[in-house]
């Protein structure tokens, strides 16, 4: 059953947030890493797009720009082949991350407000991306 399926997947996602936070952060980017794909297989494109920036958020603690920078290019694409009614909206804000990673100017403070943003964007499809303050 599907429901069942997406229901533990979120279960899962949760412990890997409380891994990360717990600063076990390589056992939380594997885990993490294997829920987006699983994400992606169920169809929950945005889920898998937000898991995947809990992923970039550990990375740049780390300034591993260029893997930040090819989770937002691997999630512009998931969004580009699902065509949702957001798509645009969510490649844009992954695209302004993506920028700021080849400049080494991206961090936590806009991967959170990229998330979050992401987060609404299937009850608010036409919400406009707004970039944090510099």
């Amino acid at each position: 059953h599907i429901g069942a399926r997406t229901e533990t997947v979120r279960i899962r996602w949760s412990v890997a947030v409380m891994l990360a936070e717990a600063g076990r952060v390589p056992g939380a980017c594997e885990r993490l890493r294997t829920l987006t794909g699983e994400m992606e297989h169920l169809g929950m494109t945005s889920e898998a797009a937000i898991a995947s920036l809990d992923v970039a958020e550990l990375l740049l603690a780390q300034d591993r720009y260029e893997e930040v920078s090819e989770i937002c290019r691997a999630a512009m694409l998931s969004f580009e082949i699902a065509g949702l009614a957001y798509t645009t909206r969510a490649m844009t804000a992954l695209a302004y991350i993506q920028e700021a990673t080849k400049q080494r100017r991206a961090d936590r403070a806009l991967v959170q407000t990229v998330r979050d943003y992401i987060r609404r964007l299937p009850a608010q499809p036409n919400l406009l991306f707004a970039p944090p303050p510099a």
